[in-house]
């Protein structure tokens, strides 16, 4: 069985770069080097906490 980790370090959440994927999306690169994951523009759009986006929600 594996140890659940309960924190993760400096390295894992500090954000050093932004490498856009295709003309679709971003990927974050952190310091620790790993760099997994696509968040699309539609994705990030839909997060988007500023007045203008959240006013065009339903």
């Amino acid at each position: 069985m594996l140890a659940s980790k309960k924190s993760l370090s400096r390295e894992e959440t500090t954000l050093v770069n932004i490498e856009p994927v295709g003309r679709y999306g971003l990927t974050p690169v952190w310091e620790d080097g790993h760099k997994t994951g696509i968040y699309t523009y539609e994705k990030l759009r839909a997060m988007c906490e500023c007045d203008e986006c959240r006013k065009k929600r339903p």
